[in-house]
């Protein structure tokens, strides 16, 4: 009786030590992309815009955050940056929308369209930062990049 007793506590053990595994282990970082940018303001020494941010969630369970800090870089050029404490949960292996407002200054934002204007093409974006979960002290970092490419019209 005393050996079933003891096998029975050492399996609901190793059980728990599982259980808390799975618990504390660290969730997978969302992918974050770029699905619009709309100017907000345009003061002389700083320009707002609002940025539109597709998160896609790769885990098994809601991810519950809190918000989000990031970098964003246009042609290999610092843009803007944002900081937003927009709660949003993401569903389990689901995706959402989340925008956020990023400032950039004057300089950043004549250098990025002289840029754009000059080659006609389109840009590359990056995006880089971290995604902040309520309930939990996780910071999960994301990064982020593709190109747009815009169409030039024939005769203009």
């Amino acid at each position: 009786m005393k050996k079933v007793v003891k096998i029975s506590v050492a399996l609901f053990l190793a059980m728990l030590l599982t259980a808390c595994a799975g618990l504390m282990s660290r969730p997978e970082s969302p992918r974050v992309s770029l699905i619009g940018l709309k100017p907000v303001s345009m003061e002389l020494f700083e320009q707002r815009f609002l940025v539109s941010l597709r998160v896609k969630n790769p885990n098994q369970f809601v991810l519950p955050i809190r918000g989000l800090d990031f970098n964003m870089d246009i042609n290999g050029k610092r843009f803007a940056n944002g900081l937003s404490a927009t709660s949003v949960d993401i569903p389990a292996l689901g995706e959402g929308r989340v925008e956020v407002e990023v400032s950039s200054s004057l300089l950043n934002t004549f250098r990025q369209l002289g840029t754009i204007l000059q080659q006609g093409q389109g840009f590359d974006y990056k995006i880089k930062g971290v995604v902040m979960l309520k309930d939990r002290a996780f910071r999960l970092p994301f990064e982020s990049s593709d190109s747009f490419s815009i169409a030039k019209e024939k005769g203009i």
